[in-house]
This record gives C-alpha cells, sequence and structure tokens, in this order.
C-alpha cells in the first residue's frame, strides 16, 4: 500500500520577500521531512501588503521572478510537488495579476491559474449575482491548460473560491481527491 502525505503550510507574509522566502522555504523543508509529496502554500505566498503600490513594487515579471524560481528549484531539491497558492506577478508598469502554480518534483511548472476577482450580491428576491471586481491594478484571469497528472485535482481545487457560489463544486472537488 502506498502512503501519500500532503502538507498545507501557514504563512504570516508581509512586504518583505526576502524574509517571506526564507519562513516559507523552512517551513517547506519541515514538511517534506515528514514525509509530504504534496506541499501547499497560501495566497500571496511571498508578499502581502493593505498598499496596492507596495504589492506592485514587489511585483516581478514570471520570466525574473525570484520567488518563483527560488520554490522551483527548491521543489526539485526537495524532490516533492509544490502548489504555489500565488505570487503578485507584474503585467506592466500599473498592473499585477494573481497567479496561481503547481510545480512538479522536477522543479517543473506544470499548471498556472490567473485568479479572479470576484464576491457575490444578494439580490431583493432571495437570489445571488456573480460581480467581477474589475481593477484597476489587476485583470481579468485566465485558466492555463491543466494537463491530467497526479497532483492537478488539487490544483483545481485551489481554483475555486469557498464562499457560497462555489461551495458545491469545490466539495465535489475535494471528495474527488
Amino acid at each position: 500500500m502506498t502512503t501519500f502525505r500532503a502538507a498545507c503550510v501557514q504563512l504570516n507574509s508581509g512586504s518583505d520577500v526576502a524574509a517571506n522566502l526564507e519562513t516559507a522555504e523552512a517551513a517547506i523543508r519541515d514538511a517534506a521531512s515528514q514525509g509530504a509529496h504534496l506541499i501547499m502554500l497560501p495566497e500571496y505566498a511571498t508578499c502581502l501588503d493593505g498598499s496596492g503600490r507596495v504589492m506592485r513594487e514587489n511585483s516581478c515579471c514570471e520570466a525574473d521572478h525570484p520567488a518563483l524560481a527560488r520554490l522551483q528549484a527548491l521543489a526539485s531539491d526537495i524532490n516533492a510537488w509544490l502548489l504555489i497558492g500565488s505570487l503578485t506577478i507584474k503585467v506592466d508598469d500599473e498592473r499585477m495579476i494573481n497567479r496561481s502554480y503547481l510545480v512538479a518534483a522536477s522543479g517543473e511548472i506544470v499548471a498556472r491559474y490567473d485568479k479572479i476577482h470576484m464576491f457575490d450580491v444578494d439580490l431583493a428576491n432571495g437570489e445571488f449575482e456573480l460581480v467581477l471586481c474589475k481593477r484597476r491594478y489587476s485583470r481579468h484571469a485566465n485558466q492555463y491548460g491543466c494537463e491530467p497528472g497526479p497532483y492537478h485535482a488539487a490544483f483545481r481545487y485551489t481554483m475555486f473560491c469557498h464562499d457560497r457560489p462555489f461551495r458545491s463544486n469545490a466539495l465535489a472537488i475535494k471528495q474527488a481527491l
């Protein structure tokens, strides 16, 4: 019988990317030392600040993102899959996106997803309607292709918000894991 172990890493990231990376790496290595095959990080794993300006200043394009490169190398070093809840990726000087990554134990990025900001509005008739937040400094999300693989169901699961509109979808995916 094969055992599968997953780990969820809880972080309290701030605006110091280097310090956040050190903390994340230590927690990831600890999870791997306890036998985790899939290690999941939260959204904004390496930078979170209440100021959009600070977030944009700490964002890099994907090709030059130091946190992404370091986490890819770490996945390869510990031979475990990493689900990066999200990193802020610079689109241009004014905008960033909130992108999630699934990194294989080889260090290869096998899936990406640009998260979209949504919320629901209760209507007078008791129904609700999804409304997209079109923020000045973000852009609409798009989903990159996801080839079937050992942990892609977990990746797809993180694409859903656990709020009321997606609760049933998230639970169905969770049960499929």
